[in-house]
Protein backbone atom coordinates (compact mmCIF):
# COMPACT_ATOMS: atom_id res chain seq x y z
CA UNK A 1 0.00 0.00 0.00
CA UNK A 2 1.20 3.51 -0.76
CA UNK A 3 0.64 6.80 0.17
CA UNK A 4 1.27 10.27 -1.28
CA UNK A 5 2.80 12.82 0.91
CA UNK A 6 3.76 16.22 0.21
CA UNK A 7 7.01 17.85 1.66
CA UNK A 8 5.65 19.19 4.73
CA UNK A 9 4.40 15.97 5.30
CA UNK A 10 8.15 13.51 4.41
CA UNK A 11 9.81 15.18 7.59
CA UNK A 12 6.93 14.21 9.91
CA UNK A 13 6.27 10.39 8.00
CA UNK A 14 10.18 9.79 8.20
CA UNK A 15 10.64 10.39 11.49
CA UNK A 16 7.56 8.31 12.79
CA UNK A 17 9.26 5.57 10.56
CA UNK A 18 12.02 5.36 11.92
CA UNK A 19 10.78 5.26 15.72
CA UNK A 20 10.55 8.68 16.70
CA UNK A 21 7.78 9.09 19.34
CA UNK A 22 7.61 12.69 20.64
CA UNK A 23 7.85 16.23 18.71
CA UNK A 24 8.46 19.20 20.29
CA UNK A 25 8.60 23.07 18.32
CA UNK A 26 8.54 26.27 19.37
CA UNK A 27 6.41 29.55 19.11
CA UNK A 28 5.73 30.14 14.91
CA UNK A 29 6.96 32.48 12.90
CA UNK A 30 5.74 31.94 9.82
CA UNK A 31 2.34 30.81 10.51
CA UNK A 32 1.68 29.07 7.21
CA UNK A 33 4.29 27.17 7.05
CA UNK A 34 4.30 26.48 11.08
CA UNK A 35 0.28 25.02 10.78
CA UNK A 36 1.27 22.62 8.36
CA UNK A 37 4.32 20.72 9.60
CA UNK A 38 2.74 20.61 13.52
CA UNK A 39 -0.61 18.72 11.62
CA UNK A 40 1.59 16.48 9.90
CA UNK A 41 3.67 15.57 13.26
CA UNK A 42 0.22 14.96 14.84
CA UNK A 43 -0.97 12.85 12.80
CA UNK A 44 2.09 10.81 12.82
CA UNK A 45 3.47 10.63 16.13
CA UNK A 46 2.45 10.04 19.84
CA UNK A 47 2.95 13.03 20.87
CA UNK A 48 3.51 16.36 19.73
CA UNK A 49 4.15 19.63 22.69
CA UNK A 50 5.38 23.27 22.30
CA UNK A 51 7.81 25.05 24.58
CA UNK A 52 8.20 28.84 24.55
CA UNK A 53 11.79 28.92 23.17
CA UNK A 54 13.93 27.09 21.45
CA UNK A 55 16.36 26.14 24.16
CA UNK A 56 13.70 25.09 26.39
CA UNK A 57 12.95 22.19 23.12
CA UNK A 58 16.29 21.33 22.98
CA UNK A 59 16.76 20.81 26.47
CA UNK A 60 13.63 18.57 26.98
CA UNK A 61 14.77 16.06 24.14
CA UNK A 62 18.17 16.06 25.89
CA UNK A 63 16.20 14.78 28.84
CA UNK A 64 14.02 12.23 26.82
CA UNK A 65 17.54 11.06 25.12
CA UNK A 66 18.45 9.72 28.35
CA UNK A 67 15.87 7.59 28.38
CA UNK A 68 16.65 6.59 25.59
CA UNK A 69 13.65 8.20 23.72
CA UNK A 70 13.93 9.52 19.99
CA UNK A 71 12.58 12.43 19.57
CA UNK A 72 12.74 15.40 16.77
CA UNK A 73 13.02 19.02 17.68
CA UNK A 74 11.18 21.79 15.39
CA UNK A 75 12.95 25.43 15.52
CA UNK A 76 12.80 28.19 12.71
CA UNK A 77 14.15 31.82 12.42
CA UNK A 78 16.19 32.34 15.43
CA UNK A 79 15.08 29.58 17.45
CA UNK A 80 18.52 27.78 16.29
CA UNK A 81 21.00 30.34 17.53
CA UNK A 82 18.88 31.08 20.72
CA UNK A 83 19.24 27.25 21.60
CA UNK A 84 23.41 27.57 20.89
CA UNK A 85 23.72 26.62 24.58
CA UNK A 86 21.77 23.65 24.58
CA UNK A 87 23.14 22.17 21.20
CA UNK A 88 26.70 22.64 22.76
CA UNK A 89 25.81 20.72 25.71
CA UNK A 90 24.40 17.94 23.17
CA UNK A 91 27.54 17.70 21.32
CA UNK A 92 29.74 17.52 24.47
CA UNK A 93 27.66 15.03 26.34
CA UNK A 94 27.15 13.24 22.72
CA UNK A 95 23.27 12.89 22.93
CA UNK A 96 22.18 11.55 19.62
CA UNK A 97 18.96 14.22 18.56
CA UNK A 98 17.67 15.04 15.83
CA UNK A 99 16.29 19.13 15.12
CA UNK A 100 14.85 20.23 12.02
CA UNK A 101 15.30 23.85 11.77
CA UNK A 102 13.15 26.10 9.05
CA UNK A 103 15.21 28.95 7.94
CA UNK A 104 14.83 32.07 8.04
CA UNK A 105 13.90 34.00 5.17
CA UNK A 106 16.55 36.31 2.95
CA UNK A 107 17.07 40.20 4.00
CA UNK A 108 14.58 41.52 1.49
CA UNK A 109 11.71 39.05 2.30
CA UNK A 110 9.29 39.83 4.98
CA UNK A 111 9.10 37.01 7.06
CA UNK A 112 5.32 35.91 5.99
CA UNK A 113 6.74 34.76 2.38
CA UNK A 114 8.62 32.10 1.32
CA UNK A 115 12.37 32.67 2.47
CA UNK A 116 15.52 31.21 0.96
CA UNK A 117 18.52 28.65 2.44
CA UNK A 118 19.38 31.52 5.69
CA UNK A 119 21.55 30.32 8.49
CA UNK A 120 24.29 28.21 5.70
CA UNK A 121 27.02 29.83 7.44
CA UNK A 122 25.65 30.43 11.02
CA UNK A 123 24.62 26.66 11.33
CA UNK A 124 28.22 25.12 11.10
CA UNK A 125 29.07 27.33 13.66
CA UNK A 126 26.66 27.56 16.15
CA UNK A 127 27.90 26.58 19.54
CA UNK A 128 30.74 28.95 21.41
CA UNK A 129 33.26 26.38 20.78
CA UNK A 130 32.25 26.12 17.32
CA UNK A 131 32.77 22.08 17.59
CA UNK A 132 31.54 20.20 15.09
CA UNK A 133 28.41 18.38 14.26
CA UNK A 134 26.99 17.37 10.82
CA UNK A 135 24.35 19.40 9.35
CA UNK A 136 22.27 18.61 6.46
CA UNK A 137 19.93 20.40 3.95
CA UNK A 138 17.00 19.18 2.12
CA UNK A 139 15.87 19.93 -1.30
CA UNK A 140 12.41 18.33 -1.89
CA UNK A 141 9.70 15.77 -1.13
CA UNK A 142 11.97 12.80 -1.18
CA UNK A 143 15.00 14.59 -0.01
CA UNK A 144 13.62 15.34 3.36
CA UNK A 145 11.99 11.79 3.98
CA UNK A 146 15.36 10.25 2.66
CA UNK A 147 17.41 12.96 4.71
CA UNK A 148 15.45 12.15 8.28
CA UNK A 149 16.35 8.53 8.59
CA UNK A 150 20.23 9.39 7.57
CA UNK A 151 19.97 12.18 10.38
CA UNK A 152 18.81 9.42 13.17
CA UNK A 153 21.68 7.06 11.97
CA UNK A 154 24.63 9.93 11.99
CA UNK A 155 23.38 10.83 15.41
CA UNK A 156 23.49 7.46 16.73
CA UNK A 157 26.36 6.52 14.66
CA UNK A 158 28.75 9.59 15.86
CA UNK A 159 26.32 10.39 19.54
CA UNK A 160 25.61 13.70 18.33
CA UNK A 161 23.04 16.25 17.50
CA UNK A 162 22.29 16.13 13.74
CA UNK A 163 20.57 19.39 12.17
CA UNK A 164 18.33 19.39 9.09
CA UNK A 165 18.14 22.62 7.67
CA UNK A 166 14.82 23.63 5.54
CA UNK A 167 13.83 26.36 3.48
CA UNK A 168 9.97 27.40 3.58
CA UNK A 169 10.33 27.00 -0.12
CA UNK A 170 11.05 23.32 0.09
CA UNK A 171 8.11 22.71 2.39
CA UNK A 172 6.11 24.68 0.39
CA UNK A 173 6.96 21.83 -2.39
CA UNK A 174 4.06 20.62 -3.99
CA UNK A 175 6.26 16.96 -4.92
CA UNK A 176 5.29 13.87 -3.54
CA UNK A 177 7.03 10.84 -2.53
CA UNK A 178 5.95 6.76 -2.42
CA UNK A 179 6.01 5.89 1.17
CA UNK A 180 5.65 2.02 1.44
CA UNK A 181 3.46 1.89 5.40
CA UNK A 182 5.51 1.11 8.14
CA UNK A 183 8.77 0.65 6.69
CA UNK A 184 11.74 1.16 8.74
CA UNK A 185 15.38 2.23 7.27
CA UNK A 186 16.52 1.87 11.08
CA UNK A 187 16.44 -0.95 13.40
CA UNK A 188 15.42 1.11 16.25
CA UNK A 189 15.35 -2.04 18.74
CA UNK A 190 19.33 -1.16 18.51
CA UNK A 191 19.10 2.34 20.17
CA UNK A 192 22.36 4.21 20.49
CA UNK A 193 22.76 4.56 24.40
CA UNK A 194 23.24 0.50 24.60
CA UNK A 195 25.53 0.63 21.05
CA UNK A 196 27.70 3.47 22.95
CA UNK A 197 27.90 1.64 26.24
CA UNK A 198 29.34 -1.72 24.40
CA UNK A 199 31.42 0.45 21.91
CA UNK A 200 33.05 1.81 25.24
CA UNK A 201 32.40 5.69 23.21
CA UNK A 202 31.70 7.03 27.05
CA UNK A 203 33.27 7.27 30.22
CA UNK A 204 30.24 7.53 32.59
CA UNK A 205 29.25 4.06 33.84
CA UNK A 206 26.02 5.27 34.98
CA UNK A 207 23.43 3.11 33.48
CA UNK A 208 20.79 6.11 32.81
CA UNK A 209 22.12 7.35 29.67
CA UNK A 210 25.79 6.44 29.05
CA UNK A 211 26.47 10.42 28.47
CA UNK A 212 29.12 12.02 29.36
CA UNK A 213 28.68 14.37 32.06
CA UNK A 214 31.48 16.39 33.25
CA UNK A 215 32.53 15.94 36.38
CA UNK A 216 35.27 17.53 39.07
CA UNK A 217 38.34 15.32 37.26
CA UNK A 218 36.96 16.63 33.86
CA UNK A 219 37.82 20.52 34.33
CA UNK A 220 41.48 20.70 34.49
CA UNK A 221 43.39 21.79 30.79
CA UNK A 222 44.47 18.37 30.04
CA UNK A 223 41.54 16.66 30.32
CA UNK A 224 39.47 19.89 28.38
CA UNK A 225 42.19 19.01 25.59
CA UNK A 226 41.52 15.27 25.50
CA UNK A 227 37.70 15.74 25.91
CA UNK A 228 37.80 18.28 22.63
CA UNK A 229 40.22 16.15 20.58
CA UNK A 230 38.03 13.04 20.85
CA UNK A 231 34.87 15.32 19.91
CA UNK A 232 36.98 16.66 16.82
CA UNK A 233 38.54 13.43 16.19
CA UNK A 234 34.89 10.87 15.72
CA UNK A 235 34.41 13.11 12.69
CA UNK A 236 37.33 12.18 11.35
CA UNK A 237 36.81 8.50 11.35
CA UNK A 238 33.12 9.17 9.99
CA UNK A 239 34.13 10.94 7.17
CA UNK A 240 32.62 8.70 4.40
CA UNK A 241 29.28 8.49 6.67
CA UNK A 242 29.23 12.61 6.12
CA UNK A 243 29.48 12.71 2.94
CA UNK A 244 25.74 13.01 1.26
CA UNK A 245 26.16 14.41 -2.04
CA UNK A 246 24.37 13.64 -5.36
CA UNK A 247 26.46 13.61 -7.98
CA UNK A 248 26.33 13.61 -11.91
CA UNK A 249 29.75 14.54 -12.93
CA UNK A 250 30.91 14.39 -17.15
CA UNK A 251 34.74 13.95 -16.51
CA UNK A 252 34.96 15.75 -19.99
CA UNK A 253 32.89 18.83 -18.15
CA UNK A 254 34.59 21.75 -17.80
CA UNK A 255 32.21 23.88 -15.67
CA UNK A 256 31.11 21.79 -12.23
CA UNK A 257 27.44 23.61 -10.73
CA UNK A 258 27.26 23.12 -6.72
CA UNK A 259 23.85 23.56 -5.33
CA UNK A 260 22.45 23.01 -2.25
CA UNK A 261 19.14 23.61 -0.77
CA UNK A 262 16.50 25.21 -2.35
CA UNK A 263 18.96 25.67 -5.59
CA UNK A 264 19.08 22.09 -6.54
CA UNK A 265 16.28 21.51 -8.62
CA UNK A 266 16.68 24.58 -10.81
CA UNK A 267 20.55 23.69 -10.98
CA UNK A 268 19.25 19.95 -12.31
CA UNK A 269 17.40 22.02 -14.60
CA UNK A 270 19.91 23.81 -15.76
CA UNK A 271 22.13 21.28 -16.35
CA UNK A 272 20.04 18.85 -18.28
CA UNK A 273 19.21 21.90 -20.39
CA UNK A 274 23.22 23.00 -21.19
CA UNK A 275 23.74 19.58 -21.94
CA UNK A 276 21.47 18.99 -24.41
CA UNK A 277 23.25 22.55 -26.31
CA UNK A 278 26.16 20.90 -26.16
CA UNK A 279 28.27 22.33 -22.71
CA UNK A 280 29.84 19.31 -20.92
CA UNK A 281 28.84 20.21 -17.09
CA UNK A 282 28.92 18.30 -14.33
CA UNK A 283 26.55 18.71 -10.70
CA UNK A 284 26.80 17.98 -7.08
CA UNK A 285 24.02 19.05 -4.72
CA UNK A 286 25.00 19.11 -1.57
CA UNK A 287 22.81 17.32 1.15
CA UNK A 288 25.20 17.81 3.79
CA UNK A 289 26.77 20.76 4.32
CA UNK A 290 29.12 20.32 7.56
CA UNK A 291 31.50 19.48 8.12
CA UNK A 292 32.51 20.48 4.71
CA UNK A 293 32.52 17.93 2.23
CA UNK A 294 35.65 18.61 0.82
CA UNK A 295 37.06 14.92 -0.53
CA UNK A 296 33.69 14.74 -2.70
CA UNK A 297 33.97 18.68 -3.90
CA UNK A 298 37.59 17.73 -5.21
CA UNK A 299 36.29 14.74 -6.73
CA UNK A 300 34.14 16.48 -8.46
CA UNK A 301 36.55 18.34 -10.04
CA UNK A 302 37.65 16.53 -13.17
CA UNK A 303 40.93 17.46 -15.52
CA UNK A 304 39.10 19.66 -17.46
CA UNK A 305 37.17 22.20 -15.03
CA UNK A 306 37.68 25.09 -15.25
CA UNK A 307 35.19 27.29 -13.30
CA UNK A 308 33.14 26.42 -10.54
CA UNK A 309 29.46 27.97 -10.53
CA UNK A 310 28.05 27.94 -6.84
CA UNK A 311 24.10 28.31 -6.83
CA UNK A 312 22.70 29.76 -3.16
CA UNK A 313 19.30 30.75 -2.25
CA UNK A 314 20.81 33.44 0.06
CA UNK A 315 23.20 36.62 -0.63
CA UNK A 316 26.24 34.11 -1.23
CA UNK A 317 27.13 32.02 1.87
CA UNK A 318 28.68 28.55 1.24
CA UNK A 319 30.55 30.16 -2.01
CA UNK A 320 33.22 31.74 0.54
CA UNK A 321 33.93 27.51 2.04
CA UNK A 322 34.13 26.90 -1.76
CA UNK A 323 36.41 29.65 -2.90
CA UNK A 324 38.46 28.19 0.43
CA UNK A 325 38.42 24.81 -0.81
CA UNK A 326 39.41 25.50 -4.42
CA UNK A 327 42.18 28.44 -4.18
CA UNK A 328 43.51 27.71 -7.78
CA UNK A 329 39.88 27.74 -9.38
CA UNK A 330 37.57 30.08 -10.89
CA UNK A 331 34.47 30.40 -8.64
CA UNK A 332 31.20 31.89 -9.58
CA UNK A 333 28.17 32.93 -6.82
CA UNK A 334 24.86 32.54 -8.83
CA UNK A 335 22.59 34.39 -5.92
CA UNK A 336 18.86 35.09 -5.10
CA UNK A 337 17.55 37.10 -1.93
CA UNK A 338 14.32 38.82 -2.45
CA UNK A 339 11.95 36.17 -1.40
CA UNK A 340 11.30 34.73 -4.99
CA UNK A 341 12.41 30.61 -6.19
CA UNK A 342 15.75 30.84 -8.65
CA UNK A 343 15.38 30.48 -11.47
CA UNK A 344 16.99 27.98 -13.91
CA UNK A 345 18.06 30.86 -16.35
CA UNK A 346 20.10 32.57 -13.70
CA UNK A 347 22.27 29.51 -13.82
CA UNK A 348 22.25 28.62 -17.59
CA UNK A 349 23.62 31.60 -17.90
CA UNK A 350 26.48 30.56 -15.82
CA UNK A 351 27.06 27.47 -17.09
CA UNK A 352 26.94 28.79 -21.15
CA UNK A 353 29.39 31.86 -20.04
CA UNK A 354 32.37 28.92 -18.55
CA UNK A 355 31.52 26.87 -21.87
CA UNK A 356 32.50 29.96 -24.11
CA UNK A 357 35.55 30.54 -22.38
Amino acid sequence: MHEKLQTTQTIAAAASDAGCLIAVYTTPIQRGVHDDFITSLKSELNEVVSRPFADAALGFCIELSRYRKRTVAITQGDGLRQASAMLGLGIACEVPMVIVHIQSGAPAAPLERPGGDGEIIAAGHMTAGSLPFPVLIAYGAKSGYRLVHQAYELSEQIRTPTVILCSPQILHDKSSIDRVAGSKSIDSSKNAFDRGRQEGQSNNSSDDASFHFVDEEDVGPAAIEKRIAHLRGKFISHEKSLILVDDDVDKGADCLVISLGATVMPAREAVKYTRGLGARVSHIALSAIWPVPSRAIRAAITDHVQRVVVAELNTGLYVKEVQKLLPETKIESVTRYDGEPMSSDAIVQHILVAACG
